[in-house]
């Protein structure tokens, strides 16, 4: 059963400025909020001890954040969801979908957000955004205000016409 929080964990799979960091989370709280005024945001999550270690009152991830050197570096996206899936049920983050900042985050300021499919063993299905609205439209398909399918049939569309990045 999926934890179905509004906090999403923020991972990085590759080497990752501290400007461009705080880039991505800037443009995520910008856009994180709804129409009730409530925020949907991501937990910068560079090491493992950090994964285990929110708690209630949870806040999302302020910025500036300081140099932390990821622990997922070279991580595949199922053992970032294996992690995830495996945290304690008392840590407020979402166990079904997840935010990926990768190679490619460095120079495009773009992120992976990630979807596990429980029904498929747990295969992590990916589509790439940029981070304004990104943890928004994670809350919206948690919440089942529109579905995962109907996301990334947008994203495969809009990949067909030769830009491979929501905006």
């Amino acid at each position: 059963m999926a934890h179905s929080s509004g906090y999403f964990a923020l991972f990085a799979t590759a080497s990752v400025s501290v400007e461009r960091v705080n880039k991505v989370l800037d443009k995520a709280e910008e856009g994180g909020r709804d129409m009730f005024n409530t925020g949907w945001f991501y937990k910068y999550v560079p090491t493992k001890d950090a994964l285990v270690s929110v708690s209630k009152p949870f806040n999302s991830t302020k910025t500036p954040v300081g140099n932390i050197p990821s622990e997922f570096l070279d991580h595949s996206l199922e053992q970032l969801a294996a992690a995830l899936i495996s945290i304690p049920p008392e840590i407020d983050l979402n166990r079904e979908y997840f935010a990926v900042m990768d190679e490619r985050t460095e120079s495009d300021g773009s992120v992976l957000l990630c979807f596990i499919d429980e029904d498929n063993e747990g295969k992590v299905d990916w589509l790439r955004k940029m981070p304004l609205n990104s943890s928004l439209c994670l809350r919206g398909v948690s919440m089942c205000c529109g579905t995962w399918e109907e996301l990334k049939f947008s994203w495969e569309r809009k990949k067909k016409g030769g830009d491979d990045v929501l905006r």
